[in-house]
């Protein structure tokens, strides 16, 4: 995105687009709640989520920053997230600075143990229920609803919301996450808290294998 606001990418064909505005942290300020998609040679403007959407976009003297280069290649993120999968995201920092300290303290089990009716890890039954976003909807970021209105509050969903955000600095116990580290967390809060990434053979995904969903 550019200092004036304005964004311009080539988009893959078929596949959903999610938009989220992003702070310089990398975390969610706002989310579209909506996906997008585009056919072979499509083109697709947004005007803003506010404009009247039956009318032409108002002229105005300055060319976008971002119309005055060729469009953006999307790069694709960290390991996990496409197609998303809690396993291969979050569990490796789970492994790596939390799980044998809570075992060895009685805290909060934090362990990829395959357990329960739905095939989830330890971790993501102990984690999802207090501290994701999806599972936590009554803190403020939806204003009605179980599951939310029709619009999530800037700065008050996600990773921003969650009770999880204030674990990851070296204030709990001198935790030291490095950037990645900290950035599949949040991301993880940012997207809903999931923890399949596909319809299809969640036994595989619960173990930490890769499998690319047959609708994307």
């Amino acid at each position: 995105m550019e200092s004036d606001g304005s964004a311009y990418f080539e988009a893959p064909v078929g596949k959903e687009l999610y938009f989220q505005a992003l702070d310089p942290n990398g975390l969610a300020v706002q989310s579209m709640r909506s996906g997008t998609y585009l056919h072979p040679g499509e083109r697709l403007t947004c005007l803003g989520c506010h404009e009247p959407k039956h009318r032409a976009p108002t002229r105005t003297p300055e060319v976008p920053l971002a119309l005055q280069r060729p469009p953006s290649r999307i790069e694709p993120d960290l390991d996990g997230s496409n197609p998303f999968s809690f396993v291969r995201l979050v569990q490796p920092v789970l492994d790596r600075h939390c799980v044998g300290c809570h075992q060895k303290e009685g805290a909060l089990d934090l362990a990829g143990v395959i357990e329960g009716d739905y095939g989830w890890t330890r971790a993501y039954r102990n984690l999802a229920g207090e501290y994701g976003f999806y599972f936590h909807v009554r803190n403020g970021s939806f204003p009605d609803g179980d599951h939310g209105g029709g619009r999530t509050l800037p700065g008050r969903f996600g990773a921003r919301a969650s009770k999880l955000l204030g674990y990851l600095n070296a204030n709990h116990y001198g935790v030291h996450l490095s950037p990645e580290e900290s950035h599949r967390v949040t991301l993880w809060l940012d997207c809903n808290s999931e923890f399949y990434g596909a319809y299809e053979d969640p036994e595989a995904q619960a173990r930490g294998e890769r499998v690319i969903p047959s609708l994307d």
